[in-house]
């Protein structure tokens, strides 16, 4: 008899907007993680069951479910055993082995400060005996030289905080405040765990924006950062050289597509796209397309890594179908048109000045 998850999913999941308020997607998360579960994928179903703030998970939920329902992949794995670091999934389609790494974005503003942050949370409170979570958000404003200080006003007050044992309602209440010359710093709130182990740990991260909930303009160079972060752990774990037979992926979502869209994500990948002016022979004056240099996926930096798809931020984590741009590292041009689609919706994205007398001319690509 499976398990019912669905208190997990209440409660892991009570930061996620749209998901914890309709029955019938809480039901349809419910079904997906008994899916894994009968499919001998446990340690996903784990990982999601363990962490009190689940919205990453559920992504890797979602891309697992999705890779389970495609009839042609044969021998899926989540994390397979017997290596010190694993792809997240790997799996074969006919005679093309596939290492998978799955990972979301989130805006990168503020990515290294809340990085910082917890694990100076870790550091400064991991040690009071408060079986607790901490939930936080940190405003673009925090600075490094006020982490010190903010900690210690923490420890100096943790017998006048209250907490609430449902993520839900801490969430929702933002109970505390912290400001420095009346600006406003940190938000958090505290959840007691359901064990009795002590220490104060990180819980729920909130999105990382300015006050006001605006975004600033997309900072290609911080940007390009953020993703070089994310391909660097993940090519730690994609170790199989690439072939016409291996193909390794890095799925990514962006937590907001405010700041990461496809010509983003082009421009990180292969460097940003220009536009220059030249003299024909006939006098005539043309224009080019070129991207300039500093892409990351310039050189061999990357060259375990034959692509990154990216799966747009409106796609929910209850969609039957996935929806992705896939963008080709260019050392691989040749083995990725033999690879077969993981999904069959996924989309191109091709430099045009790799077409020219090239197969890519027979795809169909993406604006």
């Amino acid at each position: 008899m499976h398990r019912d998850y669905k208190d997990y999913i209440l409660t892991n999941l009570a930061a996620y907007p749209g998901i914890v308020e309709e029955e019938s997607v809480v039901q349809k998360i419910n079904s997906m993680l008994r899916a894994l579960e009968a499919a001998g994928m446990d340690s996903l179903v784990s990982n999601f069951c363990d962490n009190p703030d689940a919205r990453d998970i559920l992504f890797e939920v979602w891309i697992g479910y999705l890779l389970l329902a495609n009839h042609n992949i044969e021998n899926l794995f989540y994390e397979p055993k017997g290596e010190p670091r694993p792809p997240d999934f790997r799996f074969s389609i006919h005679d093309v082995h596939f290492d998978v790494q799955v990972k979301r974005l989130h805006n990168t503003e503020n990515e290294m400060t809340k990085l910082l942050f917890r694990r100076e949370c870790e550091r400064h409170l991991s040690r009071i005996p408060k079986p607790w979570f901490i939930n936080f958000w940190v405003s673009d404003d925090f600075e490094r030289q006020n982490l010190n200080e903010f900690f210690s006003y923490i420890r100096e007050n943790v017998e006048s905080f209250e907490t609430a044992t449902d993520l839900r309602v801490a969430v929702a209440a933002n109970q505390y405040v912290w400001k420095k010359d009346n600006k406003l710093l940190v938000r958090f709130s505290f959840m007691r765990k359901n064990g009795d182990a002590p220490g104060i740990w990180p819980g729920v991260i909130e999105e990382f924006g300015t006050e006001g909930g605006m975004f600033r303009a997309v900072d290609v160079a911080a940007t390009r950062k953020a993703v070089e972060r994310q391909l660097k752990k993940s090519k730690r774990t994609l170790t199989r050289t690439v072939s016409q037979t291996q193909s390794n992926l890095v799925i990514v979502q962006a937590a907001s597509n405010l700041w990461m869209r496809r010509n983003t994500m082009s421009d990180v990948l292969y460097g940003s796209e220009c536009i220059s002016t030249a003299m024909a022979q006939d006098g005539t004056w043309m224009q080019r397309q070129h991207h300039t240099p500093g892409g990351l996926f310039d050189g061999r930096r990357f060259s375990s890594i034959c692509g990154v798809v990216l799966v747009p931020h409106t796609a929910t984590p209850i969609d039957d179908q996935f929806t992705g741009d896939y963008f080709p590292n260019p050392l691989y041009l040749n083995q990725i048109q033999r690879h077969p689609k993981p999904f069959d919706s996924m989309t191109f994205c091709i430099l045009q000045e790799w077409v020219n007398g090239s197969p890519w001319k027979q795809l169909i690509f993406a604006d």
